[in-house]
């Protein structure tokens, strides 16, 4: 029994590592819900996703990654659910107190998804990340917020 338990934990850890399988994280908020999952892409490029629905009066609090993040910063995507965020609504991604797309994220769209790269090139991330956001009113509003990370 032992020995099968040690080879089941071993196949769950090598598919982890292979980005099999990705680790749900649900943060605690105070206004809205989120989930965060992470998932390799490559062997140098991985994917934080950020699934938001914002609270019946359109808030959403901050909401702070699950990893702590050591690798660079390649682009930021955004995916608009329904219903859709108000129009033109804002988010930032935060870390030591610096908006590390450098407001690349105001305005994004309400029915188109879109990719953005940081307004200085590559910026390195080590430590959690926060998504803030702004603007919006939409009772239930969802979106998806993907940061793609190109390990170091």
């Amino acid at each position: 029994m032992k020995r099968l338990t040690g080879i089941v934990f071993a196949v769950c850890t090598l598919l982890h590592a292979a980005g099999v399988m990705a680790n749900p994280y649900t943060p605690t908020l105070a206004n809205g819900s989120a989930s965060i999952e992470r998932f390799d892409l490559t062997d140098n490029l991985y994917v934080i996703e950020i699934s938001c629905t914002a609270k019946s009066d359109g808030t959403l609090s901050n909401i702070i990654s699950g990893w702590n993040i050591d690798g660079i910063l390649y682009e930021v995507e955004t995916d608009p659910g329904s219903p859709a965020p108000q129009a033109n609504y804002d988010l930032t991604l935060v870390t030591g107190g610096i908006d590390v797309m450098g407001g690349n994220l105001a305005n994004r769209h309400t029915t188109t998804t879109e990719r953005v790269r940081p307004a200085v090139a590559e910026p390195t991330i080590m430590g959690p990340l926060t998504l803030t956001t702004t603007g919006n009113n939409v009772n239930g509003a969802q979106f998806v917020v993907r940061i793609y990370i190109k390990k170091q």
